[in-house]
This record gives structure tokens, C-alpha cells and sequence, in this order.
């Protein structure tokens, strides 16, 4: 089963090759280094326009070509062998001296007209007899199709590489909100890209009507567009985009816990043991484990013993690892010692140690017996004897 971060990784990673490779279509053209100068949208070859122009005219026209690669373009110094267009500028180079590469200022959108660099860079007096023989019935020579469309395509085509980039980014947060805000970037860039591939395929398609026209007089014109390696390249992040939308969708729709491991527990020790190692339980729940652990010991000894096998050394050695005793909570008070209860005798007498006052009638003692209720009458005393005036009393008794 494949897990949540795997699965955002491939998307990211997708997302990042694709933005690398819409990087690589733009830097085309930009300078007279290597790699930029490799890289184009549209190139056009033009090696044989003079001769064909001889064979149409039937004039010779010398000076048509511009040997020096150094020398600048747009100024009506000669042609140059091959042009290549970007999106920032157009550079120009000659088949004698391919290493010397001269390159156009740049400008933020470069339009596309072939017609207007070929133009410009023609001797003064053949520029016009150049424009007579090239037809007129193609899209070669509309320059305002071709530079408004060239212009929106590049449009498109950057603001889906920052669309792209900024679903690359967004997506390092792992959360349910982030990833859908990057697949919300991800299906515009998809869109852009595609919009515009398609608008500069068409530019280029256009332009290419051109290599099967003949010229005015009937000859060859000499003039062969074709498509540049930028093109090929936006086309693979077209498709490398569309490869990475499944992994995002799927981390937009599944997200749960396991696109987190480091947040499903307070602790990432806890988290990185609990994914190294399932046997491991978080403090909290050890109690739980053990009896977990206890109920799979017999219940794999009960299944070893009914089947007849003897226990294998995973069962053996968790049978006898001791199970891990539950904590006991610690009060943190401190409990006083308890009252010894005073015996039945000191209880007894207790009730009657009240001191006899005179004229006061001493409390009641305690009955053992729950049945009879203690009596408040005095006890009864014998009543006195009446003593004659004058008489002494003996010991026995009265005298008379």
C-alpha cells in the first residue's frame, strides 16, 4: 500500500521536473551562450533564398549574405544563413561560423515576424525585389497574425510556469487547504500550457505553408521553417503536468493522519517508533498493549497446540517477554495517620463521668440493650421517719 507522503512526493516532484523544463523554454534565445542558443521556438533556414532569388529574377544579386557573424542584425548588412526565434529576442548565425552568434535586444514578448528580420537584414536595394517574389497567399507574411498570436502564446505559456511553480511550492505544507489551492494552480497551468503549445503550434504550422510555395517566377523560394526544440519542450511539461494531477487529487480527496505521521501523536520520538516498529505503543495506552499482547500469546499458543506445530521464535520470544505492568497513579498529598477508636469500656464510661452537682439530677447511663428506653424517674428512697422533740437518736434506731 502506498503511503500519503509517497504519494505528494511523486506529485511534487512531477510538478518540479515540469516547471524545470517550461525554465529551460524560456532561457531559449536569451544570450550567445550554448544552451540558450540550442534553445528555440521556431527556427528558419535560408541558405538558398539568393539562389533561388537568381533563378526567379534571373539577375544575380551579390552581397546578399552577411559573412561576418559579429556584425548587427536589423541594419541592411546582409542576410544571415539561419534565424531562431525565442521568447525574449531572435538571434541569427551563419553556417561558416556557427559558434559566433548575434542576438536582437531583448523585449518582455517577443513577436514572431520572419518576414520583417529577413527584411530588415537585406541589402536596400534588393529588399524590395525580395518582397515582390515572396507570395503574398501565406501566413508567412502576415506579420500581425503571427506576432499577436506569437505574443498571447507567450503570455499563456508564462503564466502557466508561475501557476506551476506556485503548486510546487504550496504543496511542501502538508495540509488539506494547501493541496487544494496547488491543485487549483496545477489544472490553470495545465490549461495555460496547453492554450499556449497550441496557439504556437499553430503559429509555427502557419509559417511552415511557406516551404511548399513556390515563388513568383515558379522557382524555389528557399525559405524552411520548422519547429524549435522549446516547442518539444513545453510539450513535455504539458504532459508531465497532467501526470502529477492524479497525485494531488488523490492528496486533496485522502487526506487523513497518514499524510501526517509527525502530527498523530504529541511526540515525533513517539510517532518515528510507532511507524518503525508496530508492536510499539505510546505510554498511555501500555496497559492496553499488554492485555493485547496477552490475548495474542494464548491465542497463538491455542492455534499452535490445535494445529500440532510447535510455536515459531516471533511467538516464542513475545511468550516470554514479561508483560509490561500498568503504572499506578502516585497521590501527591500526604495522607495523616488514622484516629485509634477508644475501646468499649472508655466508651461505657464516658457517658457517666458528668461531676453530681446539688439539686441537679445526674444523666442517664447508657443501655446496652436497643429495645428499652432509659427511665427519667428517680429511683425511689425510703421515706423518713418522724424524730419527737427532744429525743436523741441511738445507734439502733430512735430513743424514746
Amino acid at each position: 500500500m502506498v503511503k500519503g507522503p509517497v504519494i505528494i512526493g511523486v506529485a511534487q516532484g512531477l510538478s518540479l521536473i515540469a516547471v524545470i523544463l517550461l525554465v529551460f523554454a524560456h532561457v531559449g534565445q536569451i544570450n550567445t551562450s550554448k544552451l540558450p542558443s540550442s534553445l528555440s521556438m521556431v527556427s528558419m533556414n535560408v541558405t538558398s533564398f539568393a539562389s533561388c532569388l537568381e533563378n526567379s529574377t534571373g539577375d544575380p544579386f551579390p552581397g546578399m549574405y552577411q559573412p561576418n557573424a559579429s556584425a548587427p542584425l536589423g541594419e541592411h548588412l546582409g542576410l544571415r544563413d539561419i534565424y531562431s526565434w525565442g521568447f525574449f529576442s531572435y538571434c541569427a548565425s551563419v553556417v561558416t561560423n556557427t559558434t559566433v552568434i548575434q542576438c536582437t535586444n531583448h523585449t518582455f514578448g517577443y513577436r514572431f515576424n520572419p518576414l520583417d528580420a529577413m527584411l530588415s537584414d537585406i541589402l536596400s536595394n534588393s529588399s524590395t525585389i525580395s518582397q515582390f517574389t515572396i507570395p503574398q497567399t501565406t501566413q508567412f507574411t502576415n506579420m500581425t497574425y503571427l506576432g499577436n498570436l506569437s505574443n498571447a502564446g507567450f503570455y499563456l505559456i508564462f503564466v502557466g510556469t508561475l501557476c506551476a511553480f506556485l503548486a510546487t511550492v504550496l504543496a511542501i505544507k502538508h495540509h488539506r487547504l494547501t493541496f487544494a489551492i496547488s491543485m487549483s494552480f496545477l489544472i490553470a497551468s495545465i490549461v495555460l500550457v496547453l492554450a499556449g503549445s497550441a496557439l504556437w503550434t499553430t503559429i509555427v504550422q502557419g509559417a511552415m505553408q511557406i516551404n511548399m510555395t513556390p515563388a513568383a517566377g515558379g522557382s524555389c523560394l528557399g525559405i524552411a521553417v520548422s519547429h524549435g526544440t522549446s516547442q518539444w519542450l513545453i510539450w513535455a511539461a504539458f504532459a508531465v503536468l497532467v501526470l502529477s494531477l492524479p497525485p494531488y487529487v488523490i492528496s486533496f480527496v485522502s487526506y487523513d493522519r497518514a499524510l501526517r505521521p509527525h502530527e498523530v501523536r504529541l511526540d515525533r520520538h513517539v510517532s518515528g517508533r510507532r511507524y518503525k516498529d508496530p508492536t510499539y505503543y505510546p505510554p498511555k495506552s501500555r496497559a492496553l498493549a499488554n492485555v493485547k499482547r496477552t490475548s495474542s500469546d494464548r491465542a497463538a499458543s491455542g492455534a499452535a497446540n490445535v494445529n500440532g506445530r510447535p510455536p515459531s521464535s516471533r511467538q516464542a520470544s513475545r511468550a516470554s517477554t514479561p508483560a509490561r505492568p500498568a503504572p499506578t497513579r502516585q497521590s501527591s498529598q500526604v495522607s495523616a495517620p488514622a484516629r485509634p477508636r477508644p475501646s468499649a469500656e472508655r466508651q461505657a464510661s464516658s457517658y457517666n463521668t458528668y461531676p453530681t452537682r446539688k439539686g441537679t439530677v445526674p444523666p442517664p447511663t447508657r443501655q446496652t440493650s436497643q429495645n428499652t428506653a432509659p427511665s427519667r424517674k428517680p429511683p425511689p428512697t425510703a421515706p423518713a421517719t418522724p424524730m419527737r422533740q427532744g429525743t436523741v437518736p441511738s445507734r439502733k434506731g430512735t430513743y424514746g
